[in-house]
């Protein structure tokens, strides 16, 4: 009887965890255990990102030329291998958030691209890039010579991030 209650919790497990029936060391596909659960209960896109629940702190409606913001064009990062990431430099007091939806429709020249914005005036390094239908705005501490190379841009302390909707332009807080 052990034997056979063995045999049985084995090939329960084996079900359950999908380890049963791979071929030629090739493990076998597996499906959630959960999938219909968790379909059910996720929200309906319909072209709209849901929100994650954090704090709604406004719109950004607002354009570079309204802020009075001239940004020079972004440069590629120096040994990018990506060739993906921008970078620019601003002396600005104005929150980026306010025209960052501005910023993404006038310098992204695609949905691929992560952009890095260097403040000097508030010793900031933002990086910007889009996932699904928003913008993450992610706010740095600025490190001395951070845009001279990829592995040393954007590695200072964390201290802000932001999702901003690029359907309505909502900004809503994720962390700091």
């Amino acid at each position: 009887m052990k034997k056979f209650t063995a045999f049985l919790a084995a090939a329960m497990l084996c079900i359950a965890f999908g380890a049963c029936g791979s071929q030629s060391g090739t493990p076998a596909e597996t499906k959630p255990i959960f999938t219909d659960v968790v379909a059910s209960t996720q929200p309906k896109l319909d072209g709209a990102v849901p929100r994650t629940g954090g704090d709604i702190l406004g719109k950004s409606t607002q354009t570079l030329a309204d802020a009075g913001i001239t940004i020079p064009e972004p440069q590629p990062v120096t040994n990018d291998k990506t060739g993906l990431w921008r970078y620019t430099k601003i002396a600005d007091n104005h929150d980026f958030n306010a025209y960052a939806l501005d910023y993404y429709k006038t310098y992204f020249q695609n949905d691929d691209e992560v952009h890095v914005i260097i403040n000097t005036e508030t010793k900031t390094t933002t990086v910007v890039f889009r996932i699904l239908a928003r913008l993450d705005v992610t706010v740095y501490a600025y490190s001395e010579g951070e845009e001279t190379d990829a592995s040393t841009i954007a590695k200072g302390d964390r201290i802000a991030e932001y999702y901003i909707y690029t359907e309505d332009g909502e900004i809503e807080k994720v962390f700091g």
